[in-house]
């Protein structure tokens, strides 16, 4: 059992020109986001590590939950410009550009030398907000929006030809909120335990030379 504490920059997009969907298309919004995510997780190894560093195995899977906080501010291209979208709301809704996530996933990690290990981890992020696109309820009248950019925002299906959408119609869908996923590649690194000077050094020497001797066996 570990513990551990991360902090993780990732982007997110997403277009409708692009989903080929006959549904989503004459829609055309579309969004980028660059985030970050704070979180401290658990996790359990499914196979002993040993009770040496340097004797842990050469595979080992492991699966992972924790608790985290994310920061997003969702963003879309318009005349060329980027625009942020949470201070225009484009639904009329006022919503927190901080959210809480709850990451789990699992992992498999390979020992490479007696103190590299290269590890694959694949996690789930489920949180409590359906703003991370900017997009979950309905449409609204163009009247009611006093910014002439969010009433162009919130409907950009008359960009490329489409009928304005009435107001109450399906924008979004809030009956689920958002999640994403992270795929990670990470090499690990085992620091030596002089690391700092908080060690004697003739104690890190003799452990050494038995993770050598452990290792060459």
């Amino acid at each position: 059992i570990s513990a551990r504490a991360e902090i993780t920059w990732f982007s997110l997009k997403g277009s409708d020109a692009a989903a080929g969907s006959p549904d989503r298309v004459p829609r055309n919004l579309s969004f980028s986001a660059n985030n970050y995510e704070i979180s401290a997780t658990g996790a359990y190894s499914f196979f002993s590590n040993g009770n040496r560093y340097y004797r842990r195995p050469g595979f080992n899977i492991y699966a992972f939950a924790g608790v985290g906080i994310m920061y997003y501010n969702p963003k879309t291209e318009y005349k060329g410009v980027n625009v942020a979208l949470r201070p225009l709301q484009t639904e009329l809704v006022s919503y927190s550009s901080f959210g809480i996530v709850i990451p789990y996933g699992l992992g498999v990690r390979l020992k490479a030398t007696p103190n590299f290990n290269i590890s694959i981890e694949g996690g789930y992020r489920k949180t409590f907000t359906d703003y991370i696109d900017d997009v979950s309820t309905v449409h609204h009248d163009l009247s009611k929006f006093p910014d002439p950019i969010a009433a162009a925002l919130t409907d950009r299906g008359p960009e490329i030809g489409y009928a304005k959408r009435p107001e109450g119609s399906i924008r979004g869908n809030p009956d689920t909120m958002d999640g994403y996923m992270l795929l990670n590649a990470k090499l690990e690194y085992y620091l030596p335990m002089d690391f700092g000077g908080g060690r004697n050094p003739n104690y890190y020497k003799k452990k050494r030379n038995a993770m050598y001797r452990y290792n060459k066996k």
